[in-house]
């Protein structure tokens, strides 16, 4: 939604969901891989017009001609008379009608289809790498918001304890001195460092999410941090998860149907050793009015003519060394496309297993430094308390206060990592939808419905 700002430009509020819907729309990448599909569709439409769809040709015009009169045994005019003249028409249609084809028609069928089924694969699997680097700029900008508040909420509380040392100083209350006033001062450099990063990190992934978005760099847009889901740590999760993978990701689905392509590709190039059998119909009709019409079947004038007729028949490629080269060459293409298909599904296993690990990693992480910032709160008060009473040592406060914010800070980045790397699984899976689904739904778990319809009116 576009919600008004002070400073009169638009806002833009989004959540992941509307962020990655709004790239997929503007994204040149999707676009371009939408009309791959479109130019593989009308492939189809090519074939079945090569193997099922009469061919006609329609060939007419006129002009003038020279006289032509009597017949072939008694004519006063010369074929090098022009001068006299007359005017021409004629107009000759054909039409060839394919019969049967010796099965290249259905091999040529099945690639087309396939090749349609790989750029389908190929436009989802595009959507899904967007989708990913959508999330990784959204999570970015997330956890500097997050971040800044954070750092903001630390200056104004160290600040705060500044004005306090200033006023112990003046009135001379406790054991409190300059000395402890200009120490903690001098420490407020470290604290304002601490407190500016998570500004710069968010500035850099705002910068890289306007550019997804396809909008202009001074555009206001505004997150609306995802919730956290839950991850089973003891669960056998991996194992059927790798497996669901391996069946769900279009990467890999774009190989199997470019592999049957080009199967059938090689398969057609084999049977082109074999003949195309067709019926053919032909009519013309000239008319020259200054040439006379002649009756004897055994004469033709190519100006004053009606013709009709039909025939059965054959025609056959004799290239036997060309077809076969380029049978041989199709094979050897699919021979490549399997080599590579076995080092994706090797990246796959590999990259899903990394990303596993860190989701693993960074939730028992998440969980420890949870524990941490209460032990961290619970210690910044003790110091705060003993500081009022005149008993605190000022290091120890400020130590006590640098601790909890630190602990803070490591838990939004250890939340953005660990959110991060449940991305990159969704995107393993072949289906940022997945991470979309698991925030919805608050835990990690494999779908059970596997279709990808929610594709379909994008790709047309």
């Amino acid at each position: 939604m576009f919600t008004p700002v002070s400073s009169g430009a638009d806002c833009l509020a989004l959540d992941l969901a509307a962020a990655m819907e709004m790239a997929r729309r503007q994204s040149p990448a999707i676009s371009e891989n939408r009309i791959a599909i479109t130019e593989a569709r009308k492939e189809i439409k090519e074939i079945f017009g090569l193997f099922h769809s009469p061919q006609f040709e329609l060939i007419s015009y006129g002009g003038m001609v020279s006289d032509a009169r009597g017949d072939i045994t008694d004519t006063p005019d010369s074929n090098e008379d022009y001068g006299h003249m007359g005017p021409f028409f004629k107009a000759d249609i054909t039409a060839v009608q394919p019969i049967y084809s010796f099965g290249k028609y259905d091999n040529a069928m099945g690639a087309g289809k396939n090749n349609v089924a790989m750029k389908k694969a190929v436009f989802r699997e595009s959507v899904n790498i967007l989708g990913f680097e959508v999330a990784k700029a959204f999570l970015g900008v997330a956890a500097g918001s997050e971040g800044e508040r954070i750092g903001r909420e630390l200056v104004q509380h160290y600040r705060e304890l500044l004005d306090r040392l200033e006023k112990m100083v003046e009135e001379q209350d406790g054991d409190i001195d300059a000395g402890h006033l200009l120490e903690a001062k001098t420490m407020l450099f470290e604290v304002e460092k601490q407190a500016s990063r998570p500004e710069v990190d968010r500035e850099k992934a705002m910068l890289y999410l306007r550019g997804l978005l396809g909008r202009d760099q001074d555009f206001a847009v505004e997150v609306i941090p995802v919730e956290e889901p839950g991850l089973d740590l003891n669960s056998n999760f991996f194992p059927l998860f790798l497996d669901f993978s391996r069946h769900h990701s279009p990467l890999l689905q774009s190989y199997d149907f470019g592999l049957e392509s080009l199967k059938q590709k090689a398969a057609l190039e084999k049977k082109m050793k074999y003949p195309d059998l067709f019926v053919a119909m032909g009519a013309g009709y000239g008319i020259a009015p200054n040439r006379d019409k002649q009756t004897n079947a055994f004469i033709n004038d190519d100006y004053n003519y009606k013709k009709l007729g039909g025939v059965l028949g054959l025609k056959w490629d004799f290239n036997y060394h060309i077809n076969s080269s380029k049978e041989e060459k199709a094979l050897l293409e699919y021979r490549k496309i399997a080599a590579k298909k076995k080092v994706a599904m090797l990246k796959l296993e590999g990259g899903l297993r990394k990303a596993y690990t860190e989701a693993r990693n960074n939730k028992k992480l998440l969980l420890a430094v949870e524990k941490s910032i209460k032990s961290a709160r619970t210690w910044l008060r003790l110091e705060n308390e003993n500081f009022d009473m005149g008993i605190g040592d000022v290091k120890r406060l400020v130590k006590a206060y640098q601790a909890y914010y630190k602990l803070k800070g490591s838990e939004i980045e250890t939340r953005f990592h660990y959110l991060l790397s449940l991305a990159e699984l969704a995107k393993g899976a072949g289906d940022m939808d997945l991470f979309l689904l698991w925030i919805q739904n608050g835990k990690v778990a494999i779908p059970l419905n596997e279709k990808n319809e929610k594709y379909e009116q994008d790709e047309k």
